[in-house]
């Protein structure tokens, strides 16, 4: 999901996640409740960025918390009152035994740099390896391996929805010629999936992105994997984009933003072209291919990892 970056000292609101709450009560399992949570930290106005933590050995990981970055303390107050608010009033977030914790000051540098205690090279299928830019490997025969430093930008490929994207994408790959296809990416992030997109052959992949540290981590991943004079990333909003269509538009925000520019992208996607979304919990997932159909979109194709929803949809002419 797309990340928004503050480019100065910024402040991060911590909430825990109780285990032993989540074991504790029969109707409450703790994937859906981090989910749902993590959705609703995105949702809040002025969040800048989410980091769900998990613990436990490799293979049995469970989340046991987040951390909300918000700009200033005013913005931070709000989201703050608003959490607890919700906390108090949703039964699923108390059983969970959701608290949250105190302010802390975080340097953007610090943000950057937390990503890599939790992050290493990130198997997305048999043939699709991301590999952290601090981190060496060897790559098999037959096997992409992106480079990748997402600084303070969201998106390293080892959350669910970034994985749906990549494995949907890699799909379509195997019956398109990625050589011939215009590519957009709608909330880049770190420029993950356009990189990608360009590493398989697509030699013009439009990027765009509300916040300048993700233009900048975007630009740096496309040098980085050699494909910069392919990815073109600003700061453009749909709305402002060319209607020269594009073969596939990839968009991985929440839900509300996307059903918001569901018109905008069908008027920039070419007709049999391909619609990729995700960042979809199972209470959003139903609202968006509803309008999907509803707008005459077909082929609706849903996939699902962990409690993370993508669609695949074509355009109709």
């Amino acid at each position: 999901m797309t990340d928004q970056h503050a480019t100065a000292t910024a402040i991060a609101l911590p909430v825990a996640l109780d285990p032993s709450a989540l074991k504790a009560s029969d109707a409450v399992n703790a994937a859906s409740v981090a989910a749902l949570f993590e959705e609703l930290l995105w949702t809040l106005p002025a969040t800048l960025s989410v980091e769900t933590r998990y613990e436990g050995p490799l293979g049995e990981e469970h989340p046991c918390g987040f951390i909300a970055l918000f700009r200033d303390e005013a913005d931070l107050t709000r989201a703050r009152d608003r959490v607890l608010s919700l906390l108090a009033a949703t039964p699923e977030f108390s059983d969970a035994g959701l608290t949250v914790g105190l302010p802390q000051r975080v340097a953007p540098d610090d943000w950057a740099h937390a990503w890599k205690r939790f992050w290493g090279v990130t198997p997305i299928t048999p043939t699709l390896i991301i590999r952290p830019s601090w981190e060496p490997y060897d790559a098999k025969a037959g096997e992409t391996v992106i480079t990748l430093d997402p600084g303070c930008a969201f998106g390293t490929g080892a959350h669910e929805t970034t994985r749906l994207m990549l494995e949907a994408m890699e799909s379509l790959a195997r019956g398109l010629d990625f050589h011939r296809l215009r590519v957009l990416d709608v909330g880049c992030g770190s420029g993950v999936l356009a990189v990608v997109a360009a590493l398989w052959g697509a030699q013009d992949v439009t990027a765009i992105d509300i916040e300048p540290e993700a233009i900048r981590a975007t630009h740096e991943n496309a040098r980085v994997n050699g494909v910069e004079r392919a990815v073109h990333a600003s700061t453009t909003l749909i709305a402002d984009l060319p209607l020269t269509p594009y073969d596939l538009i990839l968009a991985n925000i929440q839900a509300p933003v996307i059903l918001a520019m569901l018109n905008e992208m069908r008027q920039r996607l070419r007709p049999d072209g391909a619609l990729l979304l995700s960042g979809l919990i199972e209470s959003s997932v139903g609202l968006v291919r509803d309008s999907l159909t509803d707008d005459a979109w077909y082929d609706v194709a849903q996939r699902q990892q962990g409690d993370w929803f993508s669609l695949i949809a074509r355009r109709t002419a």
